[in-house]
C-alpha cells in the first residue's frame, strides 16, 4: 500500500477536512513506530529512513498485505481522536491494535530476532 492508497481510502471511508500534511505526520509516526517496536528487533537490513515529503505519496509503506489495512483504521482512529469522537476512536483503535498485533505476531514468526536482544511479545 502507498501513502496515497492509505490516505485515500480512510478518507473515503471517513469523509473529513484534515489536511494531507496532519495524515503525512500521522502515517509517519506509525511508520517509525512500526521500525522500532518490530522491524529494527530482528534480523535483516532495512532501507534507510527517509521523513515523509509531500511529494511521496506513491512511497510504499513498510506493512505488506495483508496487514496493510492497518493505516487505514490508524488514520480512521487519528481522525476520530482529533474531532473528539471517543466511541469512533476506541472502535478503529482497537482494529488498528489487533492488526498491530497480527502483524507483530506474524513478524516474528517469520524473522529471528537480533542477536543478545530480548525478544518477548
Amino acid at each position: 500500500m502507498t501513502i496515497a492508497e492509505a490516505i485515500r481510502e480512510a478518507d473515503r471511508l471517513k469523509p473529513n477536512s484534515f489536511p494531507a500534511e496532519d495524515k503525512l505526520r500521522w502515517l509517519e509516526r506509525l511508520e517509525l513506530r512500526l521500525r522500532e517496536e518490530i522491524l529494527e528487533r530482528c534480523e535483516g537490513t532495512l532501507p534507510a529512513w527517509s521523513p515523509f515529503g509531500t511529494g511521496d505519496l506513491s512511497r510504499a509503506l513498510q506493512v505488506p498485505a495483508p496487514y496493510d489495512e492497518i493505516y487505514v483504521h490508524w488514520l480512521c482512529a487519528q481522525m476520530d481522536y482529533y474531532e473528539r469522537e471517543y466511541e469512533g476512536f476506541n472502535a478503529s483503535n482497537a482494529m488498528f491494535e489487533a492488526l498491530f498485533r497480527r502483524f507483530r505476531n506474524a513478524y516474528n514468526r517469520e524473522h529471528r530476532p537480533r542477536t543478545g536482544e530480548k525478544h518477548y511479545q
